[in-house]
């Protein structure tokens, strides 16, 4: 025995590879639980080819590898299918995780919000991470019901299958149980429903006038999801066109009263009468509100509905008169009932053909005895006799409250105009007022309101016989705990009815005693209470994200510098905050565990900005948002059009200007994709200074493509510079035009007089030509038109002869102070300036061309016009001038003004004058100066035409022919002496020429 181990021993030690093979066979295979495995915990797992780690490493597996398992060893090693790396493969235990091969490799989160993602296959095991409703997972393997799956930096992560779908979910709506059970459509005509709760979904189905479905729940944007299995699995529909309802005991009826029943627009006695049924008529009930029938009526297009109490399920027979007075009483629904009338009534029997024999006041409860099957209430009640009968269409059928007064236990509550919140809203109160409370019909008490005028009511939920919560020292609570119970009172012996994840911030309605917090919040109604242990109260910062306003900003575990540091923040660094407390800020940060702090003096609600490379910006987009702050999630405050031209205040880091301009204030951004920076230009007008043309380039350089050509002396507007060129606007051009600057000139400058020059295509000759085919007239010496000859046409046409005046650009202001322009006023316009200044400003017209314009309308300030005609209106709304004999026949009398004869046509100047100031508002002459100047700017000088001088009004050098003003060749000219006298009584006024130059 001795030799044979020895010998054994021997060739062991002799051949190693024999020992391996030996062994090998030796291990006996278990079978296995699960059929497969999936490496854990290891980024690369070796494969041995053998049972144990001194076999030689045949391949490696990566972290998240499935492979399939053959067998076991007592020892911990499995033997894997891997064919790819070796006959006999084996891994170790340690790195693997038994599994069953998943249905699918891919899938989807199935919650209502969000799942639980643990480090075991249980719910027992810890939470390590979440994920959302929707998400999409790689599933791995299934181990009992739970799905190992594949999560970036986390090894062993695992979600029940109870939440894994593997067809990828519509995003599901949060749905509300609703006040009714059923839903009628209703003056839609065809309302469409949809396979979700939004019109972006497609339609599924539609649904008829008045027909009738079940509701499954409302989302909180006022859709329903209903019953339509025939129509589609997920079917939803909108809330308007649609009636909430409980569904009828029966879908017909008769009408059960003495003569006729009421048809009212709403559910309840205070809604408008909008038609009758006699008695006996048959009605479709499509539903049920509260004892009132929605009833399908062919007469009307909207809702009508009937008191239930007049409606029979069975066919009414005749009845007599003796009969009919001679009604039995049936229990009333409700044991009281509150009078709803300034004055009621109360008669010795049921009907207004009894005696009056008391009155009641408004709000006054009384016991219901009984009801009439035609609507009267029996009644009893302090003084009154024992046959005491009202009218039920002026008594609320209430029972009695609890408690006659009460608290309102709700920061805001919502008084509405019937017992249902599809009621309208008719007042609201305050957290902890007063209230009577008069009667309660269902969840709602009825209130006697003294300053709100008809019914009011309040859900009861929301009113409390006595004030118990104390204030809490801060507005909100943030939740310091990654699950916390909200409870239906405040203590754990509570129903716990929904519960709030990590960082949650709710609002702290009050405070128990034990350290309760009441609190509200989004999904939260009635009653909700936390335990203090995991909220960490605060008050609500002034914004949500802020930036750090620091090079380096130190975190901290609580709000003060006595607690330890436990992170850092960069400058710019976005931060969510979510409360404070003092001169500190409750953040939240992902990389973060724990609380997180940091003083408020070094968060700012925007970036620090740095200053752009150039001080101004040019728009370049047809219409560019102006937001309140640098994103779009902020909200638009303005627009700004093409080329318009803005400041630069600062850059953020991620490419948005803070701007300011003419109608901006505070803060003011706009994106940067759609700005040029450029420099202000030396001026704004400029002209095209090269031998023949100037080429027009898309950016600022000669590598730039030509995209047009403009000719010399072409007058261009300058936007901006950048670098020696000028950005230009080109209306025949999209896109961005840049020109260089060494060509452009600006006004020639004497003193205050600026001439340009303007070149035109088109030759003096040509010209002349298209104005004689005209048949040009001018003035004969006996007051009439004359056909002009070709020199007299040439001796007006010429730009170079005559007064340059007539060159005078009337878009420029004149420069001069109201007193020196007061000076040259008289009549009705004496001390006028200021307004023509303002005119002027306002609709860019030269002052002295209105002062001008003015003056001669108005024969100096003196015509009737102008020192101001009385107008009012007839009775048919119409304008008329007043008369000693229409005066007391008018209305709307007042004084009108028309300086520039806007309207004042030959055959009756003063009345169509008169009458045009009147319905145009110019009730002073101030009123008509910057009114007339509007129409004046409009029609003759910022028109398509651009003919902004008097020689342009008359010859049009851009278009010769057409348009052009006057009859006269000379009325250019002529019109000339009037301005250059008023200039002439002026101090230095500014001159601006524009001279045409013909080729």
């Amino acid at each position: 025995m001795s030799v044979l181990i020895i010998l054994f021993l021997f060739v062991v030690l002799q051949d190693d590879e024999l020992n391996h093979e030996t062994l090998a066979e030796a291990s006996t295979l278990e079978e296995v639980e699960h059929d497969y495995g999936v490496v854990e915990g290891s980024d690369a797992l070796d494969v041995r080819e053998g049972p144990g780690d001194d076999y030689d490493v045949v391949g490696q597996l990566d972290d998240d590898t499935r492979v399939e398992l053959e067998g076991q060893t007592s020892d911990g090693w499995y033997k894997i299918n891997a064919d790819d790396i070796n006959e006999d493969a084996y891994i170790s235990e340690e790195d693997l995780v038994p599994v069953d091969e998943p249905d699918e490799e891919e899938g989807y989160v199935d919650a209502s919000t969000s799942v639980n993602v643990r480090e075991g296959p249980g719910s027992s095991y810890d939470q390590v991470e979440t994920l959302s409703q929707g998400e999409s997972i790689d599933l791995l393997g299934e181990v009992e019901g739970w799905y190992k799956i594949q999560l970036d930096d986390v090894d062993s992560t695992y979600i029940s299958g109870d939440y894994v779908t593997f067809t990828e979910p519509l995003e599901a709506a949060e749905l509300t149980e609703t006040a009714r059970t059923h839903g009628v459509v209703q003056g839609s005509g065809s309302l469409d429903v949809r396979e979700g709760p939004g019109n972006d979904y497609e339609v599924v189905g539609q649904l008829d006038d008045d027909t009738r479905v079940e509701l499954e729940g409302q989302t909180s944007d006022g859709w329903y999801k209903i019953n339509a299995d025939d129509i589609n699995e997920d079917a939803y529909v909108s809330e308007e066109g649609f009636v909430p309802v409980d569904e009828p005991d029966e879908d017909e009826g008769y009408v059960d009263a003495s003569t006729s029943v009421n048809v009212r627009e709403g559910p309840g006695s205070s809604y408008d009468q909008v038609d009758s049924i006699p008695r006996g008529e048959s009605v479709d009930i499509v539903g049920e509100i509260d004892d009132w029938y929605l009833i399908q009526w062919d007469d009307m297009d909207e809702p009508a509905y009937v008191s239930g109490s007049h409606i029979t399920s069975t066919e009414i027979q005749e009845e007599t008169q003796a009969e009919t007075q001679d009604q039995a009483l049936t229990e009333p629904e409700h044991s009281h009932g509150i009078v709803q009338s300034s004055s009621l009534n109360v008669r010795s029997g049921p009907g207004t053909d009894y005696d009056t024999i008391a009155g009641l006041d408004d709000y006054t409860r009384v016991e219901l005895e009984g009801e009439t099957s035609d609507g009267w209430y029996k009644i009893s009640g302090e003084g009154l006799s024992d046959e005491a009968y009202v009218s039920g269409d002026f008594i609320v059928p209430v029972d009695v409250p609890s408690y006659d007064e009460g608290y309102v236990d709700s920061d805001l509550l919502n008084v509405r105009e019937g017992p249902n919140t599809d009621e309208a809203r008719v007042h609201q109160l305050e957290r902890n007022a007063q209230v009577a409370i008069v009667g309660e019909i269902g969840d709602w008490y009825k209130l006697q309101l003294a300053d709100v005028d008809g019914p009011t009511y309040v859900n009861a939920d929301y009113i409390s016989e006595e004030q118990t919560l104390m204030s809490s020292d801060r507005s909100h609570g943030i939740v310091q705990s990654s699950h916390l119970n909200v409870r239906s009172g405040p203590g754990t012996d509570y129903d716990t009815i929904a519960g709030l994840d990590d960082y949650t911030r709710v609002e702290l309605e009050g405070e128990t005693s034990d350290g309760w917090y009441k609190i509200s919040g989004e999904g939260l109604s009635g009653e909700a209470y936390v335990s203090g242990d995991f909220i960490v109260p605060v008050d609500v910062p002034p914004y949500d994200e802020g930036y750090v306003d620091s090079d380096l900003l130190n975190v901290r575990e609580g709000p003060n510098t006595d607690e330890a540091r436990v992170h850092q923040l960069e400058r710019n660094e976005q931060v969510a905050i979510v409360g404070e407390i003092g001169d500190w800020y409750k953040l939240q940060l992902a990389d973060v565990d724990g609380p997180t702090y940091v003083n408020t003096d070094y968060i700012s609600e925007e970036e620090t900005l740095v200053s752009p490379e150039r001080s101004h910006g040019i728009v370049q987009s047809s219409h560019l948002n102006v937001r309140s702050g640098p994103g779009t999630d902020y909200d638009t405050i303005g627009g700004l059009s093409d080329y318009t031209r803005v400041e630069l205040e600062g850059e953020t880091s991620d490419g948005w200007y803070k701007i300011s301009g003419e109608g901006f204030s505070g803060e003011a951004y706009v994106s940067g994709d759609f700005i040029v920076p450029v420099d202000l230009p030396e001026e704004d007008i400029g002209y095209v200074d090269a031998n023949v043309s100037l080429n027009v380039r898309e950016g600022p350089g000669t590598s730039y493509d030509q995209v047009s050509s403009i000719p010399r002396g072409e007058q261009i507007d300058v936007v901006g510079e950048i670098d020696g060129w000028y950005k230009i606007q080109m209306d025949d051009v999209s896109g961005p035009t840049y020109v260089s600057g060494s060509l452009i000139e600006f006004y020639e400058t004497s003193g205050n007089e600026h001439i340009a020059y303007t070149s035109y295509d088109v030759t003096f000759d040509e010209a002349l030509s298209i104005q004689m085919n005209g048949s040009p007239q001018i003035s004969s010496a006996s007051g009439g038109f004359q056909d002009a000859s070709e020199a007299d046409v040439a001796e007006y046409l010429d730009p170079s002869n005559n007064n340059q005046f007539q060159h005078l650009l009337l878009t420029e202001s004149v420069g001069v102070s109201a007193n020196q322009l007061n000076n040259v006023l008289s009549g009705s316009l004496d001390g006028m300036g200021q307004a023509f200044i303002d005119a002027g400003d306002e609709h860019s017209v030269n002052e002295v061309y209105l002062i001008s314009h003015a003056l001669l309308e108005t024969g100096n300030g003196t015509s009737n016009l102008a020192t101001g005609i009385e107008v009012g209106e007839n009775s048919n709304g119409n304008a008329q001038v007043v008369t000693s004999g229409n005066r007391s026949n008018l209305n709307n009398i007042r004084t009108t003004y028309n300086v520039f004869g806007i309207g004042a046509v030959d055959h009756n100047p003063e009345t169509l004058g008169a009458i045009h100031a009147y319905n145009q508002g110019w009730f002073s002459p101030e009123e008509a100066i910057v009114g007339g100047a509007a129409f004046i700017s409009q029609r003759y000088i910022h028109n398509d035409y651009n003919q902004n001088t008097l020689y342009k009004m008359r010859w049009n050098p851009a278009n010769p022919g057409y348009p052009q003003y006057a009859t006269d060749i000379g009325w250019a000219v002529k019109q000339v002496p009037r301005i250059e006298s008023l200039y002439q009584q002026l101090d230095n006024p500014d001159l601006y020429f524009d001279i045409p130059e013909y080729q």
